[in-house]
């Protein structure tokens, strides 16, 4: 059977991929359900100093997302998500810029780390949080 986390009073910690978090922000689709479910309070989104500067690096960079979309989307980000100080190195990918999220999910302590990386998402777990695509976090929340 199946752990069904949404009927729970319980909030889970998740942290939410770059690629996801922008696909979802700009593009919609099964990233946006777990965006939305992140706006309403369902969930708890961890994020590292890393974490915010990859995201929004990427909308102002590669997608030239407004400075007063940035600024506004700043006041929701900070207000809505949980901050974490990863204290620990990892040394694990190949990809080794996306070793923070690691570090990131194990500071938090982190149910799920929702990704679209390939790498990331073969290791399937790491320490207590499970590597999940949106589409398999979605079914099991």
């Amino acid at each position: 059977m199946k752990k069904r986390y949404m009927n729970s009073s319980r909030k889970v910690k998740i942290v939410i991929d770059t690629n996801v978090f922008v696909s979802g922000l700009l593009f919609g689709g099964i990233p946006k359900k777990v965006l939305n479910l992140w706006s309403r309070d369902k969930v708890i989104m961890c994020v590292s100093a890393d974490l915010k500067a990859e995201i929004f690096n990427k909308l102002k960079n590669k997608f030239q997302v407004s400075t007063v979309f940035l600024s506004t989307f700043d006041i929701v980000f900070e207000s809505k998500s949980d901050k974490y100080l990863p204290k620990k190195k990892i040394d694990l990918l190949k990809d080794k810029k996306d070793n923070f999220l690691l570090e990131l999910a194990y500071e938090a302590k982190a149910e799920f780390l929702v990704t679209g990386d390939k790498e990331l998402l073969t290791l399937k777990r790491f320490e207590s949080t499970e590597i999940i695509s949106p589409k398999q976090f979605l079914e099991k929340i």
